[in-house]
């Protein structure tokens, strides 16, 4: 219980971390957990919040489509949906959104927490393959009861037991 751990070089201990430095964590983690939260606007234009919120430049969102390193029937699902209002959208490909709007940020590092649970294996695929092209300047911690997918996207594995690694 007691000691210190530092999280991109900001020291955390017993006392409560300052606001600076949780400013510093925030710019540089992303998570997305199994269900995701939406702003009441267009897929495109929640898009368009992350950027303006993140200081990014402005991109359409069909550009940032087309860069992805997924199949076109990915790409062409995604692009429909763009005028769509978040709860309009199936559940899997909502998750699949998430993903992408967090990795739009460019984090250091990517919690996900069952963030996979409702996609099916061609949805799933074209979203790993999205996590591997980040994979050189991402760190992923992958909450997961998928072992298969816990070892195709990580290279270590730690099995918790009531919050204590077991193995």
């Amino acid at each position: 219980q007691n000691g210190t751990c530092r999280v991109f070089g900001e020291s955390f201990g017993n006392t409560r971390p300052a606001r600076a430095a949780l400013s510093v964590i925030q710019r540089q983690m992303a998570l997305v957990g199994e269900t995701s939260t939406w702003l009441p606007v267009t897929v495109a234009q929640n898009f368009e919040a992350v950027r303006v919120v993140s200081g990014l430049a402005k991109q359409p969102f069909d550009e940032f489509v087309e860069a992805l390193p997924v199949s076109a029937r990915n790409k062409a699902q995604i692009l429909s949906v763009s005028e769509l209002s978040p709860h309009q959208v199936d559940q899997p490909l909502l998750q699949q959104l998430a993903i992408l709007r967090a990795l739009l940020r460019k984090p250091q590092l990517l919690m996900l927490d069952e963030a996979f649970t409702r996609m099916d294996p061609v949805l799933l695929k074209n979203t790993e393959a999205v996590l591997f092209s980040q994979s050189e300047s991402l760190t992923l911690i992958l909450a997961t009861n998928d072992l298969l997918q816990a070892s195709r996207l990580t290279d270590r594995i730690l099995f918790l037991l009531d919050g204590r690694v077991v193995e």
